[in-house]
């Protein structure tokens, strides 16, 4: 596997990468240490793992428990996620994930920030490809996650017509409730939509919702 990039944007992440990398534990927790609390989630999470081995994964997951606050931990995994989709797509994401103990929380927070890497990584148009590999694969990852972040994914996409206009999106939130036979996607794009965006357009998807009661619920939330 070739050394992988940092991710830009992480000024303090060169305290690891300029010196002795997470395999040399006591060196790299020395350096990440020495480091305000607030900063080390930022600078480990984007550290370059050189070479990416099982025991550095090891040894990254342990300087991460015993250096970042307990309540960054789970950011900080997800950083060092996205470094490997970046490089690899989901498979290599994949193998992070099964080098290292997380909880569910922590392995949720990887898979969302992998997905938003790989899919807003460039300026290409989202296609039904892309989506359906993404819910292959959040599936296969965190299955509880599969709606909700197919939801975030969309809405994101819709915003500014970055990736897809509301229309689209709107489809293929509607498409994946008809295949699941529910509206867990649907509603997922109605609240993220009318979180970022605006009521009106969610009302309006809104009404689609085919479950009475939750299609109630959500309409009244968005009053």
């Amino acid at each position: 596997m070739k050394r992988r990039p940092a991710l830009a944007g992480s000024r303090n992440s060169t305290v690891l990468r300029s010196s002795p990398t997470p395999s040399d534990p006591s060196a790299a927790a020395g350096r990440l240490g020495s480091l305000p609390e607030a900063l080390r989630g930022d600078a480990i999470g984007h550290a370059t793992l050189d070479p990416p081995t099982r025991t550095n994964l090891t040894t990254f997951s342990k300087l991460v428990r015993s250096q970042v606050p307990a309540d960054d931990q789970a950011a900080t995994f997800a950083r060092q996620a996205a470094q490997w989709v970046a490089q690899g797509g989901y498979a290599n994401v994949t193998a992070y994930l099964d080098a290292i103990k997380l909880t569910e929380d922590e392995r949720g927070a990887c898979v969302e920030q992998a997905v938003t890497t790989q899919i807003f990584a460039n300026d290409k148009k989202l296609t039904s490809a892309d989506l359906d590999a993404l819910r292959a694969w959040v599936g296969s990852q965190a299955p509880q996650l599969t709606a909700s972040v197919t939801g975030k994914v969309l809405c994101t996409a819709a915003l500014g017509n970055l990736k897809l206009d509301f229309a689209q999106a709107a489809e293929f939130a509607l498409q994946y409730g008809k295949a699941a036979g529910n509206d867990d996607v649907l509603v997922a794009f109605v609240e993220n939509w009318a979180a970022c965006s605006n009521n009106d357009k969610a009302r309006e998807l809104a009404e689609k919702i085919s479950d009475p009661k939750r299609r109630a619920e959500i309409l009244k939330s968005l009053e």
